[in-house]
């Protein structure tokens, strides 16, 4: 999946580069009272717990696909809805027969799911521990190691089991952001591999009314 190295936007993909400018709105409007980030994606080689063939990470990222398609029903059957957000990597592969270096272009989506239900009727229903349960449900579900969540003051890496892994404090969502897919890609990395450029991309507002009924579930923003 490429991503086109454009200051404001990728637009094959309908995906705008979330600064902290865009970030902070995001915050102002949705978060404050709470929210979880969570992914339903599984790197090959942590699901094996070694080196993937390229057939394997090619039905690995079938199974991804799939997975983000189940979870996005997950979310909005539990009453909440969502912000899908893209952590975008540029991964540097030293080929170990040729020595040949590239870099190789990979987005990681996730979801920030407030913490406030009901958004289709005139009533704000907070439910911060119902949101944090939903993600330890998540987590287990789609056997993810820690998601995100946020109580509206400080930030947590909680595990599938709901312990606390990390508190985050004095921090802003931009840098959490970047924490939580750095993350991610932690057991992704070895020692002929590394990352080295990172962006978080959010979606574009549908510019129909059918593309908002095949996004139903989602918080559509104007960044």
């Amino acid at each position: 999946m490429k991503i086109k190295n454009e200051e404001s936007s990728t637009p094959e993909y309908g995906l705008i580069k979330l600064d902290e400018t865009k970030l902070n709105r995001i915050t102002l409007y949705h978060l404050k009272n709470g929210f979880i980030i969570i992914s339903a994606n599984r790197g090959c080689e942590a699901e094996k717990g070694d080196e993937c063939t390229q057939d394997e990470i090619f039905i690995q990222n079938k199974k991804n696909i799939e997975s983000n398609k189940q979870i996005k029903k997950d979310i909005t059957r539990s009453g909440y809805s969502f912000i899908q957000t893209y952590g975008g990597f540029k991964e540097k592969i030293i080929d170990k027969t040729t020595g040949k270096e590239e870099y190789k272009d990979v987005l990681e989506p996730s979801y920030i799911v407030p913490s406030n239900r009901n958004k289709m009727t005139s009533k704000i229903n907070i439910d911060i521990n119902g949101v944090k349960q939903l993600g330890i449900d998540l987590a287990k579900k789609y056997n993810q190691d820690t998601f995100m969540f946020g109580d509206g003051s400080k930030f947590y890496f909680i595990d599938k089991n709901g312990k606390t892994e990390q508190e985050l404090s004095n921090v802003k969502l931009n840098d959490v952001t970047q924490i939580y897919y750095t993350k991610l890609f932690k057991n992704k990395t070895r020692a002929d591999r590394r990352f080295t450029i990172f962006e978080i991309f959010g979606k574009q507002s549908p510019e129909t009314l059918s593309e908002s009924w095949s996004r139903y579930g989602e918080i559509f923003i104007k960044y």
